[in-house]
């Protein structure tokens, strides 16, 4: 059941994060702290982006921000919270709200070995177009019409790593990412919960200083929660990374991907 796997992750989730945050404690660490907040107000002509008439509305967002990290010389994380709320004047747009809580961590257990965790929780809304048709009793004057239909949608990530540095050159990294999201209030609207699993290992070699080859290969799985639509994707990918100054980097990946 989608809730089942929401608590599944949601838990996974804070339990690698405390166990990297507080690992090593007598480690000197550096607090960072950046609170923000930004406030938008406008007016838009077309905010349901119709091709036909629309009136004109008020539109202000509230975004409060804050950033957090802290860092030692083995390990460091990041956690950024995010709200926003934008309200439109009138009736024809509703109201939206989104709310984000993301972190990245790092730790080195070794000179050679680093662990690593992103993840992220995410509410935010949809307007998902479905077909309303009232019953008046006379197939006649029955009115089909397109609606559009508030959902929330709950997104939760997590993305555990591992990297092992074979040489001076060249690493070999493994990861394992996983999404849950589900919908609420979703009725008539197609819209179901799903899972998306990837594994990944991926072997990276310096060239020059400026060039790196990199190798991946990668196993997807998605996993529909209410019908039987899953599929399952293999896929090799090969790209070679040039450092053009300190501060411009190109890549170029060619690949091959196969799904059943």
């Amino acid at each position: 059941m989608p809730g089942r796997h929401s608590r599944n992750v949601s838990a996974v989730m804070v339990c690698l994060f405390s166990v990297m945050s507080f690992s090593r404690p007598l480690a000197a660490a550096e607090w960072s702290l950046a609170p923000s907040v930004n406030v938008e107000i406008g007016r838009d002509d077309n905010p349901t982006l119709t091709s036909g008439p629309s009136d004109t509305v008020s539109v202000v967002s509230f975004s409060p921000k804050i950033k957090m990290g802290r860092k030692t010389e083995i390990s460091s994380v990041d956690l950024n919270v995010l709200l926003d709320a934008t309200k439109y004047s009138g009736d024809e747009v509703p109201d939206t709200d989104t709310q984000i809580l993301s972190f990245s961590s790092l730790l080195r257990t070794t000179e050679r070995t680093e662990w690593g965790l992103n993840g992220e929780l995410r509410r935010d809304i949809l307007f998902q177009t479905i077909y309303a048709t009232p019953d008046t009793g006379d197939l006649q004057d029955t009115d089909v019409a397109l609606v559009s239909q508030k959902v929330r949608r709950n997104r939760r990530t997590a993305r555990p790593s591992w990297r092992y540095a074979l040489s001076e050159r060249s690493s070999l990294g493994l990861s394992y990412g996983i999404t849950d999201v589900s919908f609420s209030d979703a009725a008539g609207t197609g819209l179901v919960g799903y899972q998306n699993h990837q594994v990944s290992a991926t072997y990276s070699r310096r060239i020059t200083r400026q060039d790196d080859l990199s190798v991946t290969v990668s196993r997807f799985a998605y996993r529909p929660a209410e019908n039987n639509t899953e599929s399952d994707s293999s896929q090799l990918l090969a790209g070679i990374s040039h450092a053009y100054s300190e501060t411009a980097r190109g890549r170029f990946l060619a690949g091959v991907r196969k799904t059943s």
